[in-house]
């Protein structure tokens, strides 16, 4: 009987310490949508816009500035480069000096350390009138 209860408290104190030790110490930090996260890093990915559908690769040379390349709608074997100022505003982030990226705000639907979707005019409730941004890190 003694060695039944004992078996039992051992039982017991086994499944407290594996539960307990299945603490999630492990996770990383989520990706902050700021000027600082997105200093110096290098994104590449999709855009689907009224005007224009294709691949672009972003780079946020610093907290402020940065450069989009995308191919050129209008003659594929080109491609455009230009270079843009933004500034991140909670969710939002405006894109200015830019003809591919809008300067009306562009709404952070996810983000995280190596994805982010960016979407445009929202308040339009005609989506083919929406534009949307899928970004993948690649640095």
């Amino acid at each position: 009987m003694k060695t039944i209860n004992l078996y039992g408290i051992l039982m017991l104190f086994l499944c407290v310490f594996s539960f307990y030790s299945c603490k999630d110490d492990d996770q990383t930090p989520q990706f902050e949508f700021t000027p600082e996260s997105l200093n110096q890093t290098v994104w590449k990915g999709n855009i689907t816009d009224p005007t224009y559908n294709g691949e672009v690769g972003i780079n946020f040379e610093t907290k402020e500035t940065g450069v989009i390349n995308c191919v050129d709608p209008e003659n594929p074997e080109y491609t455009m480069v230009e270079g843009f100022t933004y500034e991140i505003k909670g969710k939002y982030i405006y894109f200015k000096n830019s003809i591919i990226l809008k300067s009306q705000p562009w709404s952070l639907i996810e983000i995280s350390n190596d994805k982010m979707i960016l979407k445009y005019n929202l308040v339009d409730i005609k989506p083919q009138y929406q534009s949307t941004l899928e970004l993948t890190r690649i640095d």
